[in-house]
């Protein structure tokens, strides 16, 4: 047992920011082990869009290693808390889905993380389930276990409350239903990004309060988005989305900074130690050839390994190795631009003036990631690689 405890706590915490309480977690993997009983390990989403990126697999990474051992993964559908949105961060309230789009996007986002977890060892658990017959007597009850300023600790909400923005009671409740949450399907550990440790805490005090053992938080960290700054979002246009097509996920991942191949080789491919280690001699040895390497195991992870090769091919064809060495290129932020029109932003990054670029245009002399470009005035909506006649090149990131 003692080997099983020492390999489990490895894959544990591997890679992770941060488990809280560490203590805790050894005594729960221990007993859990001992009694035969395999950990239940909790992820909660709210599926307020259908579209799932790489960023959003970490904590389903993790889990799946965790499977491999023999443990369950509990994938909590907020179908409830989706109503209302995760207020985390945000310093507006979030508009409100209805119940029948939740459930048609939760129905898409369980299709595209089956790409990571294993099904036979995956419960997938609607809020529905416990929320459907809460009445008002049930959730006062609820309520009167956390107190106001608990939750002005966290710090979304103090900041609202401090600058006096609007700050809805609903969204005062939201710690509480995801903390619930952990108490319902009686959960041993709940993962989430570092954002997410106040909602967990709050499950962790809600299963003591209710004479359960209290489920442990592991943080994840955060996947960096292919501008290599921000965390991965649709929002910024810095994601790889797993529904893209071959092409466009590895042109995507060919366009991240060489500083982000680490972030991306640890969190997505799930290296780490020894092996970690000598990714990082070959990213600085060869960055072209490990940023291919990457860009082919995104394709595979969604498409197999053949797509992944003819997207490697399909790449070469766009982009000539002898004129293309894509680390010593220039880089603009798309939103330093104003339009971010195909006109402004070459003519603003070649000091060309608006006819030349037009001609340009018309001759197909600009292309985005391999593909022509035939209106001078449309909008550039998502980071590449700009090639503007044939000797030029400037990486758009998010």
């Amino acid at each position: 047992m003692e080997l099983d405890l020492e390999k489990t706590l490895r894959v544990i915490l591997s890679g992770i920011h941060e488990a809280v309480p560490e203590d805790a977690l050894r005594k729960k993997v221990a007993k859990a082990l001992a009694k035969g009983r395999p950990l239940r390990i909790k992820v909660g989403i709210d599926p307020t869009a259908p579209e799932v990126h790489i960023g959003h697999l970490v904590p389903y990474g993790k889990m799946r290693q965790l499977q491999d051992l023999g443990h369950v993964g509990v994938v909590v559908i907020g179908d409830y808390t989706a109503q209302i949105g995760d207020p985390t961060g945000r310093d507006a309230t979030r508009q409100a889905l209805t119940h029948e789009q939740v459930r048609v996007n939760a129905e898409l986002y369980m299709k595209q993380l089956y790409t990571v977890l294993d099904p036979a060892r995956t419960e997938v658990r609607y809020q529905t389930e416990w929320y459907g017959t809460f009445d008002l007597a049930k959730t006062l009850r609820l309520l009167q276990e956390v107190t106001l300023a608990q939750m002005l600790q966290h710090e979304t909400f103090r900041v609202r409350y401090e600058q006096n923005k609007p700050l809805g009671l609903h969204e005062l409740c939201y710690p509480v239903l995801q903390g619930y949450d952990s108490v319902a399907i009686n959960a041993d550990i709940e993962m989430g990004d570092p954002a997410q440790k106040f909602n967990i805490l709050v499950g962790r005090d809600l299963m003591e309060r209710q004479g359960m053992e209290p489920q442990v938080a592991l943080l994840m960290p955060i996947l960096l988005g292919t501008d290599g700054v921000e965390k991965m979002s649709k929002s910024l246009g810095n994601h790889v989305g797993v529904l893209m097509s071959p092409e466009d996920q590895f042109g995507r991942t060919m366009s991240i900074p060489d500083a982000v191949m680490e972030n991306w080789y640890a969190l997505f491919v799930g290296q780490s130690g020894e092996e970690l280690a000598a990714t990082k001699k070959q990213i600085a040895a060869d960055p072209m050839g490990a940023k291919k390497l990457l860009a082919e195991k995104v394709v595979a992870r969604f498409h197999g390994p053949a797509a992944a090769a003819a997207a490697l091919e399909d790449f070469r064809r766009k982009f000539s190795e002898r004129t293309l060495e894509l680390e010593n290129i220039p880089e603009a932020r798309l939103d330093s631009f104003s339009p971010a029109s195909v006109t402004n932003i070459v003519a603003t990054s070649f000091q060309l003036s608006n006819s030349e670029v037009r001609r340009l245009v018309k001759q197909g002399g600009i292309k985005l990631d391999g593909d022509t470009l035939t209106d001078a005035e449309a909008p550039i909506d998502r980071p590449g690689v700009l090639k503007v006649g044939k000797k030029k090149w400037l990486r758009l990131l998010g």
